[in-house]
């Protein structure tokens, strides 16, 4: 039995990280810094030190643990224990395996003493020969006012003040009275706080609350002093399950002020899931109640209907749920990236890179920042506001650059913190030129050109059913010292005319065919997109057409697309 209290002995100081070495069979007790701690060797690890700073000095036995109480303690394998929360980041609110968040350590340690306090096989006793005085017991009960799970007590009574009759009256009247092992709700807080190694109050739930928001415990303590904070969360309507995560405390408050009930959320690893830890029970029901297997210091499936039943429900006045949450309070810079630009013309460019946010922060604005300067900045240069994709890649064409000149690049992302500051991060710097071959005029496409189009035209004529007809002709022209003259188009009886523009590597083209001695003539507009070797264009046309005459009157319309290679 003594090997298997050294066992719960083994997981509590590896919690805490002390140790020494014993000689095999030692046990004792003696003072450490002002505190009593017990020391014991165990078959299977020979460096043991038991020293839980959750129960205060006056509250530590004075004389070597009794049979009883070892008997109490049962078994308890410390691997099950050391690395019970392997916590995905996803769960705390974090996006990137690089951040070392201070709330890991802090919920590990809180779901170790959790897991433990809340495993039945480690608080096992048989009934004595006296069970009035030794009841049987599996796993800790639910004792109310009680905050030392070390001791059998029995709960507390429940009194308020009588300002009439100037005195305490009974509320209810504790109706177990026997001495059990166990721990009211705050109780339960109090141990899962302390194995953190932050302090709250040894008394009720709403002194704990009011301690975290005040956020003293946190500042006095030097490794989160600065790196978290206590935020309250706002409930609405929406409230529900998914609204919570890892390391949140919920609590029941009454309209009153008082709170009836609190817990905290984390994740247990031998479930992989996220639970409500907590202590339940009443000090109006049986002691059978009390410690039964649905009562005391259990984990609760988080779901909407395990809310409800223990921390109530909107809009209610009977109690409703509160949430008080860890906030990672460091400031992670962003990670932002800027690729090579592409698609260059002398007047625009395609601009790709990414931002990616860590921690808790958020993201005000996000885009590129160009100049013909080096180190653009949002607040000197041009820049574009962009919304950045969920995957956190962002894209944009950047127009109206000056032709034949180098460009300076950088994507950027403002950053808003936790605390409400922002700041604004740039990615490494690229460079770019217009070229100075790609002027905006058709001198960059002389040459002679010929290709396709395809499509279809809708003829209709008066008196007669419209007829559409396919096409998909040969098609091509010239373009001489800046201007487009016919190509490969030639007809007898028809005058063709050409005119065009280009910016960028945008292509602009118009045809108009007339026939001699008639009015009627087509109208075709081509616009298409030169590639980057200057050495096709392709694109689309339209077509439309008019005829009136001799009480006759013919309109054409189509469309269809176009390609022409050099």
């Amino acid at each position: 039995m003594k090997t298997k209290i050294s066992i719960f002995i083994a997981a509590i100081a590896l919690l805490f990280g002390v140790t020494t070495t014993l000689a095999q069979g030692t046990q004792a007790y003696f003072k450490k810094d002002g505190v009593t701690v017990f020391q014991s060797a165990i078959s299977d690890i020979d460096s043991i030190v038991f020293y839980n700073p959750a129960v205060s000095e006056e509250n530590m036995l004075d004389e070597p643990m009794s049979d009883e109480l070892l008997q109490f303690f049962e078994s308890c394998p410390v691997s099950q224990y050391t690395d019970i929360n392997d916590f995905d980041l996803s769960d705390i609110g974090l996006r990137s395996a690089e951040v070392q968040s201070p709330l890991i350590p802090l919920f590990r340690e809180m779901g170790i003493e959790a897991v433990f306090l809340t495993d039945r096989s480690n608080f096992k006793e048989p009934a004595g020969d006296d069970p009035e005085k030794q009841p049987e017991q599996n796993g800790l009960a639910y004792t109310y006012g009680r905050k030392d799970y070390k001791k059998r007590m029995v709960g507390m009574d429940k009194y308020k003040y009588d300002e009439e009759k100037k005195t305490w009256i009974t509320i209810y009247k504790n109706d177990c009275p026997e001495e059990l092992y166990g721990l009211d709700c705050s109780g339960f807080i109090y141990y899962i706080f302390q194995a953190a190694k932050i302090d709250i109050p040894l008394g009720q739930a709403i002194d704990q609350i009011n301690k975290l928001k005040s956020q003293t415990e946190i500042k006095n303590n030097p490794y989160y002093n600065g790196k978290i904070e206590v935020k309250e969360i706002p409930v609405n309507a929406k409230f529900n399950s998914s609204s919570l995560r890892s390391g949140d405390i919920i609590y029941k408050q009454l309209s009153s002020g008082a709170i009836e009930h609190i817990g905290i959320i984390l994740k247990e690893k031998t479930k992989g899931t996220v639970v409500i830890f907590h202590s339940i029970g009443s000090y109006n029901v049986s002691c059978e109640t009390n410690k039964d297997t649905l009562h005391g210091p259990i984990q609760s499936a988080l779901e909407n209907d395990r809310i409800e039943d223990y921390f109530g429900k909107l809009p209610t006045s009977t109690g409703q749920p509160h949430i008080l949450r860890f906030i990672d309070m460091e400031e992670y810079p962003p990670t932002v990236t800027i690729k090579e630009a592409t698609n260059i013309t002398s007047t625009a460019a395609n601009l790709s890179g990414s931002l990616t946010i860590t921690g808790n922060t958020r993201i005000d604005s996000s885009g590129f920042c160009w100049d013909t300067i080096p180190y653009p900045t949002i607040e000197k240069s041009y820049k574009n506001l962009i919304v950045t994709e969920v995957d956190g890649q962002m894209a944009s064409n950047i127009t109206n650059l000056k032709q034949n000149k180098k460009y300076f690049a950088r994507a950027y992302g403002k950053i808003i913190f936790p605390n409400d500051s922002s700041k604004v991060y740039y990615s490494d710097e690229i460079t770019f030129n217009t070229d100075k071959d790609k002027q905006d005029n058709l001198c960059a496409i002389n040459g002679n050109w010929s290709g396709s189009q395809i499509g279809s035209i809708t003829t209709s004529v008066t008196g007669i059913p419209s007829q559409t007809t396919s096409i998909n002709e040969a098609f091509g022209f010239v373009v001489e010292n800046c201007n487009i003259q016919a190509g490969s188009f030639q007809e007898s009886g028809v005058s063709m005319s050409f005119s065009g523009s280009m910016t960028g590597n945008n292509v602009t083209i118009y045809l108009t065919i007339n026939t001699d001695g008639s009015d009627f003539s087509q109208n075709w507009t081509y616009t298409g997109q030169l590639n980057a070797d200057n050495n096709k264009i392709s694109g689309t046309w339209t077509l439309s057409a008019s005829y009136g005459g001799m009480d006759v009157s013919l309109t054409q319309s189509g469309s269809g697309t176009w390609e022409v290679s050099k």
